[in-house]
């Protein structure tokens, strides 16, 4: 299961319920002097005293640092204003209020805000309100993340996990229907190495021991092409900087440093046209002077078209554009940049 709404309810919730003060000694002068763990437990429960119950979090090791870096940003979006869904005042409410599915999209929406959940995630989430509201049940009516991932996790129920996510358009038709056929394999015990979840299958298929196998049965349930497979073994499995993955290649790329080792790499394989090449690498020189002489107009532009966390990443130089970014980019320049002194008018 993805991770939605469930989690975000969590995260609301976590100052107040996950605390673990096996290692404290009380009583606690951080946190209002509390005197035993149910005491501070209720100081936490309160968004006035978020600030000493994170710094006390993070000095005492009592949090992953996931949920670490979650509770910051809840803390950084109502020290800026933010409200809580239905203007709760402490993590328990929230919680509480979260958990009405009538109420979810508000919730999500302070989720995407504070930056606990990224734009496609909360996509997710709203996908899977509007699956409640219209009454599909989760798979096996689970009702947690946690319930979710081990329900999902048995091989029995996977052709049923991934038919609900079909169903309620979290994965598009084409991701369907190559999936559906990985899916039953993988129920039938024939995936590599017999994993039976994606997370175990990426770890086994990490191991270049194991690369022949797994591009094998990736073919084999139609997730790649014999075209695709001969470019596997050719560069056995790894991209640029020996990334092993669409995401570690991704954030490999989008690093200023390593774009010239990205186009070689492009090059070496014959992964892109070398005029190709040669035109992105232009593309990219205009676009980061451009950056440079942009004025506020076009910074806004940029901000609503592709975020202002892209619109920052390609500033700085950490960020390699998709050709629709790209698209949106030229616009916002094309629409609101300045001419310099002595150019020709815009026609």
């Amino acid at each position: 299961m993805p991770k939605t709404f469930l989690s975000v309810i969590f995260v609301l919730g976590l100052l107040a319920g996950v605390f673990v003060f096996a290692q404290i000694s009380f009583p606690v002068k951080e946190l209002g002097n509390c005197q035993n763990e149910e005491e501070c437990k209720a100081y936490c429960d309160s968004w006035e005293n978020i600030e000493e119950c994170v710094s006390f979090a993070e000095a005492h090791n009592l949090l992953s640092p996931e949920e670490l870096a979650e509770a910051k940003k809840i803390m950084k979006a109502l020290a800026e204003g933010a409200v809580p869904p239905g203007g709760c005042l402490n993590p328990t409410q929230c919680e509480a209020y979260c958990e009405e599915p009538t109420k979810i999209e508000e919730c999500i929406d302070f989720a995407e805000k504070a930056g606990i959940i990224p734009p496609e995630e909360a996509a997710e989430a709203r996908l899977v309100r509007k699956a409640i509201l219209a009454g599909i049940p989760f798979p096996g009516d689970c009702r947690t993340k946690e319930k979710c991932d081990a329900y999902c996790s048995q091989p029995a129920h996977m052709g049923e996990c991934f038919s609900y996510a079909c169903k309620i358009g979290i994965l598009s038709s084409g991701n369907c229907s190559r999936g559906m056929k990985a899916v039953s394999l993988m129920a039938r015990g024939e995936s590599p190495g017999g994993c039976k979840s994606k997370e175990g299958c990426e770890v086994y298929c990490a191991d270049e021991s194991h690369m022949e196998e797994c591009a094998q049965f990736a073919q084999k349930a139609g997730l790649m092409t014999q075209e695709e497979l001969e470019m596997f073994r050719k560069t056995k499995g790894k991209g640029p900087g020996d990334c092993k993955s669409k995401e570690e290649c991704e954030a490999f790329c989008n690093e200023l440093a390593n774009q010239e080792t990205c186009f070689e790499f492009a090059a070496q394989y014959g992964l892109m046209p070398q005029a190709e090449i040669q035109e992105t690498r232009a593309n990219l020189e205009r676009m980061h002077e451009g950056f440079k002489h942009a004025n506020q107009k076009v910074i806004e532009c940029l901000n609503s078209s592709i975020g202002p966390e892209n619109t920052n990443k390609i500033r700085s130089g950490n960020f390699m554009p998709t050709r629709q970014i790209g698209e949106q980019i030229g616009a916002c320049f094309e629409q609101y940049m300045t001419p310099p002194p002595g150019a020709p008018p815009q026609q």
